[in-house]
């Protein structure tokens, strides 16, 4: 393109040209200088695209997303041991796998509905209000995590950490670290944990009982999730069946996909409808499902994010890296919330 416009300017210049000839060169030199600075700009898009892809690389291949953060502040545990009662119906149970979730405190009432929903063992990690009730909310946490064991017959541990100064923002992936941390730590024995968010519900298909087996080592099982329409359908109890019905009237869709299709899209929520089997998906930018994942594959979360949006995407983005790492979707499990407004 440079030479054909040397060329322009040196052969077919206005002291050449006359009239229409002279402005037909014009227009030619002004396309040639139009291509060629979208050309520039072309090369320039694809250089910020791979030196970005670099960068994401580079984060991602650092220990950063495979040790343990260092946590400073105080932490104060809230947690009781089984009751005898509750010690022996656990004498009988396998504790495979740990639900792990995170929560401010005014979502203890969805923290006890989600945990009712699973069944099994669950970790969670608590936000408190203020310095200066971390100690009073531990309390509360501590008889809700009780009564949770005696009516589950599983065990259920918390933490609760108290703000530190000068954080502005919700600190989501240190929650979700210390959830994961404690789950390892408090259930040894466990080989998988449940990632999964405060405000859903369990469907009624006895994934913690009855996950589908068999599961290869480094599959990383997607737990469908949905939302519905309206508040008023009762969320406690569904089935695959009623969630089918559901999707067919136009009561309950794929989660967010109406304002975020990229987070949950590759679930591929029609398929999911007429599954007879688990099937296996491709990981895609932007994909965030809830997961059920080996224990010693999960990573750690980059704790630079916080507050709200785009947290889970490059911890799954890991999980997908993990050498042998498969995408199963579960065909007769999934996870449902109401349809509540953008936090």
């Amino acid at each position: 393109r440079g030479k054909q416009m040397r060329a322009a300017r040196t052969h077919i210049g206005p002291q050449c040209l006359r009239g229409s000839e002279a402005s037909r060169a014009k227009k030619l030199i002004e396309d040639m200088k139009r291509d060629l600075g979208l050309e520039i700009e072309r090369i320039r898009s694809a250089a910020r695209a791979a030196e970005d892809k670099y960068i994401v690389d580079d984060l991602l291949s650092r220990e950063v997303f495979w040790t343990v953060p260092e946590h400073k502040g105080p932490i104060a545990v809230a947690c009781r041991p089984p009751t005898p009662n509750t010690r022996a119906k656990l004498a009988g149970t396998q504790e495979w796998c740990v639900l792990c979730t995170q929560l401010s405190m005014d979502r203890l009432a969805s923290f006890i509905r989600l945990a009712q929903s699973w069944g099994g063992p669950v970790s969670a990690a608590f936000y408190a209000s203020s310095l200066e009730a971390a100690a009073a909310e531990a309390e509360m946490l501590a008889e809700a995590c009780a009564g949770l064991a005696t009516s589950t017959g599983a065990r259920v541990t918390a933490c609760v950490l108290p703000p530190t100064a000068g954080e502005k923002f919700y600190p989501v992936n240190k929650l979700r670290n210390l959830a994961l941390l404690q789950a390892r730590s408090e259930f040894p024995a466990a080989s998988h944990v449940f990632l999964v968010d405060v405000d859903f519900v369990v469907s009624d298909t006895g994934l913690f009982r009855n996950p589908q087996a068999p599961i290869a080592p480094h599959d990383v099982l997607v737990v469908p999730a949905f939302e519905t329409v309206s508040a008023d359908i009762k969320l406690a109890g569904l089935s695959r069946n009623d969630m089918v019905e559901l999707l067919g009237a136009g009561a309950a869709r794929g989660f967010h996909v109406s304002y975020f299709p990229r987070g949950h899209g590759p679930t591929d929520f029609d398929r999911w409808a007429a599954a007879e089997e688990p099937y296996g998906v491709k990981h895609a930018e932007f994909f965030e499902p809830y997961v059920i994942a080996p224990v010693d594959s999960v990573p750690m979360y980059d704790e630079r994010f916080t507050g709200y949006g785009m947290n889970k995407i490059v911890h799954v983005d890991c999980l997908a890296r993990v050498p042998g790492a498969r995408l199963v979707v579960l065909d007769k499990h999934f996870v449902v919330t109401e349809d509540h407004p953008r936090s």
